[in-house]
């Protein structure tokens, strides 16, 4: 009984002389006004001394993470390639709305040297899921490669059959 009542006065002269010495930190922050594109971030003390400045761009990374803008953000969705037999699956999304073009190359090197050969070409408008299904020759085995543009941007493909 006598070694719980000794720790207990231990336990407790501890924590109150921890919470004597302990430096207090205190963090005035002012109202923050939203900051636009190149503008600079700057973070004061109370003293007006500088903690941290940056240029702030639509993307910005700090060193505690990465900050998006609000408003300014967009999801992207690559398409999906799949292969069956000599059967190619493609599955894109266009959530927006936008023009996709699906171009289908065949290799005609053996050497994977990139000679492509354009051997079909579809462009969509105005269609939110885009589902395609392309059968291929047997008797051309080999390497393809499937294109997509969407929105200025391109995805590719390569697949073997």
């Amino acid at each position: 009984m006598k070694k719980i009542m000794r720790s207990g006065i231990i336990l407790t002269a501890l924590f109150y002389s921890m919470n004597n010495y302990a430096n207090k930190v205190e963090c005035n922050f002012k109202k923050a006004e939203l900051v636009k594109e190149k503008q600079n971030l700057l973070i004061t003390n109370a003293n007006g001394v500088v903690l941290y400045k940056e240029t702030i761009n639509p993307f910005s990374s700090l060193s505690s993470g990465i900050i998006f803008y609000k408003g300014k953000e967009t999801t992207k969705f690559k398409p999906i390639v799949k292969i069956k037999n000599n059967s190619v699956f493609i599955s894109a999304l266009s959530l927006d709305l936008e023009a996709v073009s699906v171009e289908l190359y065949y290799d005609l090197s053996d050497n994977n040297s990139g000679n492509y050969e354009l051997i079909y070409k579809e462009k969509f408008e105005n269609q939110m899921s885009i589902s395609r299904i392309y059968r291929l020759d047997d008797k051309k085995k080999g390497d393809y490669k499937v294109v997509f543009k969407i929105n200025g941007k391109t995805f590719i493909e390569k697949v073997e059959i």
